[in-house]
């Protein structure tokens, strides 16, 4: 299985301990990237720095690609420092110009309730609170290229990368973030696959992190393309087809629960879920999880030596 595995991480900058817009830091915009020759695009995007990460198709190239990335984005920034913070509340001369207040995003999706989220741009329009991600982008065939069976994606990653994150990412940003965008069932599809949405920024705090984030994503899709999610759940597709809500049903565990222990970063149900989880998934991989989780807050700068 050929997959190729990107992100666009978005990123809350600083200046001497204080919040800094990134308008008059990056000269690229959404509709003209600064583009190197790795292929990655760095733009503001509102108030925060962003970056289009190439997409690699081995464990070895995606962390080569966060490198260079990350590399290239501090040298862009410079004085400013970025952070893994996943949400901020800017000061008013930090908004004074109308990119600031500018909404950019497109649709997404809630994936459990197939319907299109609500948009905040009123909300970007009228308050100082912005937030920032970390979003997964999958590209290949087979369940990524299937409209039916990419919901189901979506529920694995929920399970197996939504659920372990909340054990790197559960502050008062990642909590406020999540009162507006990362819900659990957040997604995109696009036309090499899919862009997951949930993850704020934090997991690009290291090679290590991204490492096991990449290895975590493709067991979820594996999990899906194997047919081992069909024993958590179970596609009417002629329901589905009927536009009827309860097309797709969970019967493995308890779905609405899982969506709140994600959206109220809520660690009780997490370490439940944890459990659970692992009864599924390699040991190298629980391993790996643990280590990341035991080896607590990283500074990017020294993991990457930026």
């Amino acid at each position: 299985m050929s997959i190729t595995f990107g992100s666009d991480c978005e990123f809350i900058l600083t200046l001497d301990g204080h919040y800094k817009s990134a308008v008059p830091v990056l000269k690229g915009t959404r509709e003209k990237r600064e583009r190197t020759s790795q292929g990655h695009e760095f733009f503001h995007d509102n108030v925060l720095a962003e970056v289009a990460i190439a997409p690699g198709k081995t464990a070895e190239d995606v962390v080569y690609n966060f490198r260079t990335a990350l590399k290239s984005l501090v040298g862009m920034i410079r004085p400013c420092k970025l952070t893994m913070y996943a949400s901020a509340d800017y000061p008013s001369k930090e908004l004074k110009d109308p990119d600031a207040r500018e909404a950019g995003c497109s649709e997404e999706t809630d994936a459990y309730t197939r319907t299109t989220l609500p948009s905040q741009e009123d909300a970007i329009k009228e308050s100082p609170f912005r937030t920032a991600g970390g979003h997964i982008h999958l590209g290949g065939g087979g369940v990524l290229q299937n409209s039916v069976q990419i919901k189901l994606l979506v529920y694995a990653l929920d399970l197996f990368v939504g659920v372990p994150s909340l054990f790197m990412d559960n502050n008062i940003f990642a909590r406020e973030r999540r009162e507006m965008y990362g819900k659990a069932g957040s997604f995109r599809e696009k036309p090499y696959g899919l862009e997951y949405r949930v993850l704020g920024p934090f997991w690009a705090r290291s090679p290590e992190t991204v490492r096991l984030f990449y290895d975590l994503s493709l067991f979820a899709l594996e999990f899906v393309e194997s047919g081992k999610m069909n024993r958590f759940w179970q596609v009417d597709e002629e329901k589905l087809f009927a536009g009827k809500k309860d097309a797709y049903r969970c019967h493995g565990y308890e779905k609405d629960l899982l969506i709140a222990t994600i959206n109220e970063c809520d660690m009780k149900n997490a370490e439940m879920f944890k459990l659970f989880i692992e009864q599924y998934m390699p040991t190298p991989l629980i391993a790996a999880l643990d280590a990341e989780i035991e080896s607590g807050e990283k500074d990017p700068y020294e993991s990457w030596q930026l």
